[in-house]
């Protein structure tokens, strides 16, 4: 018993001080779409998330909203759920990069433990990432890529059950 209460008594206290964080479900039918407002990595998105979207909407997680929609459904569908178009890594036309980068998190945390300035986000780059970019994960041969970057202001990717 007294076991039990130490463990809870400290579990209270870390995820009072933020050290613990909570890994989100997987919604079974998730509906993805994006904030409208841009937003930088350092604001709270989860709270500029709820105020554009409802107090249900999180923002999307890789791991457990993207990659696993991904694995029981087209990527394609993603893609037009959210009209993501992809990054135009020719140069053949003038690109609106905040439309094609969102931020997510990554099992849970928005910042690569690496380097906490960066955030993460996922871009779609139908399959030709750049050699410069820094990738830390992506679905379907790169057909979307996760990585991470500071300084900047986009959407969010958001989900909602």
């Amino acid at each position: 018993m007294k076991k039990s209460l130490l463990t809870f008594v400290i579990l209270y206290t870390l995820s009072a001080c933020k050290i613990v964080t909570q890994q989100q479900a997987p919604a079974t039918n998730p509906v993805f779409t994006t904030t409208t407002g841009l937003y930088s990595e350092t604001a709270n998105l989860d709270s500029a998330v709820k105020a554009e979207l409802g107090p249900n909407a999180r923002v999307a997680d890789w791991a457990t909203d993207i990659k696993t929609y991904c694995t029981t459904h087209p990527v394609d569908s993603l893609l037009a759920m959210i009209k993501w178009s992809p990054w135009d890594t020719t140069g053949g036309r003038t690109i609106d990069t905040t439309r094609q980068n969102y931020f997510v998190l990554s099992n849970g945390q928005g910042f690569w433990s690496q380097d906490p300035s960066r955030h993460y986000f996922a871009t779609q780059f139908d399959h030709n990432v750049p050699s410069t970019w820094l990738v830390h994960d992506q679905i379907d041969s790169s057909e979307i890529v996760e990585g991470s970057w500071f300084k900047i202001r986009f959407k969010v990717l958001a989900v909602t059950p």
